[in-house]
């Protein structure tokens, strides 16, 4: 990690990056406090938008909720809570690293093997957009 005015990055290879972000977020974010964010409800998941959306934009934080819950109906799996919120938090990161311009790189063996899967197939169409 690195810190100049104010600003903190993470260097190192993509797996790393990966890394350092989640501790980073473990650390700022109990997994009590991002299922604060999430709440289940009887009729579904829904949002508390307090919190989030001071780090990302209500749009994406809809989108990617709604991305997940197509893939848990299309996967045939729920997500625990913790894992929910998560793997949720985790996609907005990525979204934010991607829109900074911040390249994401996968090892090309593990990107091949992942490829061939069904669950990448289903990711693929349901997350998308067309």
């Amino acid at each position: 990690m690195k810190k100049s005015r104010g600003e903190l990055s993470i260097l190192g290879n993509e797996l790393d990056k990966r890394t350092a972000y989640l501790e980073l977020a473990r650390k700022d974010l109990s997994e009590e406090r991002m299922l604060q964010f999430l709440l289940l409800e009887p009729s579904g998941r829904s949002i508390d938008m307090k919190g989030w959306n001071q780090w990302f934009p209500n749009e994406d934080i809809y989108f990617v909720i709604d991305v997940v819950r197509c893939l848990e109906t299309n996967l045939h799996i729920e997500f625990s809570g913790g894992s929910h919120s998560a793997l949720i938090l985790h996609i907005l990161m990525a979204m934010e690293r991607l829109k900074r311009q911040f390249a994401i790189q996968m090892d090309r063996d593990s990107l091949l093997e992942l490829r061939k899967t069904k669950e990448y197939n289903i990711v693929k169409t349901v997350a998308i957009p067309r």
